[in-house]
């Protein structure tokens, strides 16, 4: 099973601490374009969650900023 990437860890964290819920890795690599993250749902079903970006707006704004200011 492939690890999830850092981002990917700090947003299963943060969602179990902030929902109080498990979350589980969906992604493991045996398939392409697999989701992130299944969080499980009260009926027995799965919510799923795709980490795009885990990042303060802020400091994608001052590091686009400085991209273009070199």
């Amino acid at each position: 099973m492939t690890e999830l990437r850092g981002q990917e860890q700090v947003v299963a964290a943060t969602i179990a601490a902030t929902l109080g819920m498990r979350v589980e890795q969906h992604d493991d690599g045996s398939r392409p374009d697999m989701h992130d993250l299944n969080i499980p749902t009260a009926d027995g079903g799965t919510s799923a969650v795709e980490v795009i970006a885990a990042a303060d707006p802020d400091s994608i704004q001052l590091w686009k900023f400085g991209q273009r200011t070199g």
